[in-house]
């Protein structure tokens, strides 16, 4: 395995060489790989990522059933099946990740230069990174960021999905790691084009990077890889050499913490699922239950007088499979039709949408009352939800990137000698809410003691402050150039006037 040079360095407070000691215990890490595949909590997870993809997987198995010839319940085609999935999860998780990520961050520091620095690893590329991390953080309670060094030697960082990540944490509050297990598959194809899963492991410590490869049972080293044990990087170091001179060489290196960052959704790292799935549920349900209802009734059962079933066993199959009743010696068919409650179904479902909004900490676009017609009181109101649910979510967000900013300090001083170390960063998030825009126009056109930047900072129609105020100097001075020629026709006016 080749490790990336970063040229000559000073040496970093929190860097270390990569010893022989830390060996792993295999036997354990076997059975952490063995039951996280069956672990509830990652099946929370990948059962999320279905919701949130539209996949309701309650009412994908629903089935209609009528009564059998033996008194017992079988599945019947004759009636609709209908189902119908609403993907609130979706909806609401866009939701947050938008009010919270679609403006970026302010970053907040005393030191200039590391201002500079941060402002610059934080770029668009990052921010979209941070929106799809947002995404996994929300719909599986936890998301990850792996710090590496690509193949130029610059600092970066990808995304890991949640599912393949079991974390070994220091402390019960899950503030720092003590090391990471990572489970991924990939797919190896023979020359038949048959397809065969390959289960990679990777563990990750302070003491090194260990690599396997999960048979089905136990952990065996990877074959793939020329050495079992690996490095977070490569530094060069001068060694002594035995003729009394110094050379320098590459030695592999490991950060003092695991290069793993932790999103939360909340504290408790619990999905947003958790708080709305029977929600959900019942609303699919309900509403797919009308839908069936609705396109059962001109097919709805019918009375044949004049014949007779020859057994009970005929007449539950007649009604049951085929919706015919032959009864009675009168000699005519009527049809038995329930009347469906549309008014009763609307408002369960109703109130089923109205909870799913309330206990999903989210705004329901679809309120009548809902606009930007509204004051700006309401709407502060109606985003009361969504506002404390992010608020939340954007503590936990700034502790992550407070651990990232240690890796990107730590890289500063190991390739520069510059030391932000010590350096407090505070992360700023700017929420993005609908506003009454007439009405905030005019509350910043009334706030006259405030600076001319600040409104326009305030101003909904401004992205750019600075660029708007070099575009207002240029229109100033711009005026005042045209206020310093004489206007011809006033010129000749005032001529005109002496003579006279």
């Amino acid at each position: 395995m080749e490790f990336l040079k970063l040229g000559q360095p000073k040496p970093a407070k929190k860097i270390s060489l990569v010893e022989n000691d830390g060996q792993p215990n295999i036997p354990f890490l076997s059975n952490i790989v063995a039951e996280w595949q069956n672990d509830p909590k990652r099946a929370k997870m990948l059962m999320a990522q279905e919701y949130f993809m539209g996949n309701n997987t309650t009412i994908e198995k629903k089935i209609r059933q009528v009564i059998g010839e033996n008194g017992a319940l079988i599945p019947c085609e004759r009636l609709e099946n209908t189902k119908l999935v609403h993907s609130f999860l979706h909806k609401l998780t866009n939701q947050k990740v938008s009010y919270l990520l679609s403006k970026d961050f302010s970053i907040q520091t005393e030191k200039d230069a590391f201002a500079n620095i941060l402002n610059d690893f934080f770029d668009k590329n990052f921010m979209r990174k941070l929106k799809n991390v947002g995404k996994d953080s929300v719909v599986n309670g936890i998301a990850w960021l792996q710090v590496y060094y690509d193949e130029e030697g610059a600092l970066s960082v990808k995304r890991i999905p949640s599912e393949e990540v079991f974390p070994f944490w220091k402390d019960v509050d899950h503030t720092e790691l003590d090391a990471i297990l990572r489970m991924y598959s990939l797919w190896h194809y023979d020359e038949q084009g048959n397809k065969t899963e390959i289960k990679k492991v990777e563990y990750y410590s302070t003491a090194g990077v260990w690599y396997y490869q999960f048979d089905g049972s136990a952990l065996i080293p990877d074959p793939d890889k020329s050495e079992q044990v690996g490095a977070n990087f490569q530094i060069e170091v001068e060694e002594d050499v035995e003729d009394g001179t110094k050379t320098k060489v590459l030695k592999n290196a490991m950060w003092g913490k695991i290069p793993f960052i932790a999103f939360k959704y909340n504290s408790e790292e619990a999905p947003l699922l958790d708080f709305i799935k029977s929600l959900v549920d019942e609303y699919d349900t309900t509403t797919s239950g009308l839908a069936d209802a609705i396109k059962d009734s001109p097919r709805s059962a019918k009375v044949v007088s004049g014949m007779e079933a020859e057994s009970k066993q005929t007449f539950i199959r007649n009604f049951s499979q085929l919706g015919l009743l032959f009864v009675g010696p009168e000699g005519h068919v009527d049809n038995l039709q329930t009347e469906i409650e549309h008014q009763s179904v609307e408002a369960h479902s109703n109130r089923l949408r109205k909870d799913i909004f309330e206990f999903g900490g989210g705004v329901d676009t679809q309120n009548e009352n809902f606009g930007t017609a509204s004051s700006g009181v309401a709407l502060k109101f109606r985003y009361s939800d969504l506002d404390m649910d992010c608020y939340f979510m954007a503590n936990e967000y700034s502790a992550a990137l407070e651990r990232l900013v240690w890796f990107i300090a730590e890289d500063i001083l190991l390739k520069s000698g510059q030391d932000f170390t010590e350096e407090d960063v505070d992360f700023v998030f700017n929420t993005d809410m609908a506003m009454n825009e007439a009405e905030v126009i005019d509350n910043i056109a009334k706030s006259t003691d405030l600076s001319t930047e600040t409104r326009l900072a305030m101003h909904p129609y401004v992205t750019d402050v600075q660029a708007e105020l070099e575009r207002k100097k240029k229109e100033q001075e711009e005026a005042l150039e045209l206020g310093n020629f004489d206007d011809p026709d006033t010129t000749d006016q005032n001529n005109s006037g002496e003579e006279e």
